[in-house]
């Protein structure tokens, strides 16, 4: 049920926005729980994705739908589709775990990672009740951390 998207972004710049990405990806205070989390987005202008739905601190029933957008310069595209010389990739979405750092691997075998390798930019999540916290993050054909992320806390009920 994922649905990837459109991506755009240059490496330069992912290496530009690591002390965002650090300071957005678990540099929480020890003991923060995922209901102090604070929402992370990504300015338009800056390469990376920022998450339209649900908003963040929402409640939702499960199903629900997670819409991204890609920023700045990306484009996303289908796994194995990245094009050379542009800032572009494929969305992650990082379930109730810190984000990824720019330039480390995405562990696409977790199950707590939702891949969206067709290029789509919506997904349908079923989560149990409960407060979780989602990360979207670009990656490239190697499943590598790329530019800026958006975060946000849902409560299902």
């Amino acid at each position: 049920m994922t649905n990837p998207s459109r991506v755009k972004g240059r490496l330069p710049l992912a290496l530009g926005t690591l002390c965002l990405v650090a300071s957005a990806c678990g540099g929480g205070a020890e003991g923060e729980t995922q209901q102090q989390a604070s929402v992370v987005t990504v300015p338009p202008d800056q390469n990376g994705v920022t998450i339209l739905k649900p908003l963040h601190n929402s409640k939702v029933s499960s199903p629900f739908t997670v819409e991204v957008e890609p920023t700045g310069d990306v484009v996303v595209v289908p796994l194995g589709k990245e094009r050379k010389g542009e800032p572009s990739g494929h969305v992650h979405l990082v379930i109730d775990h810190d984000c990824i750092p720019v330039a480390q691997p995405i562990p696409v075998d977790e199950d707590w990672v939702v891949d969206l390798k067709d290029g789509s930019t919506s997904t349908q999540l079923d989560l149990p009740p409960g407060v979780h916290e989602i990360c979207a993050q670009i990656g490239d054909a190697e499943h590598i951390a790329l530019y800026a992320v958006s975060r946000i806390v849902v409560t299902v009920e």
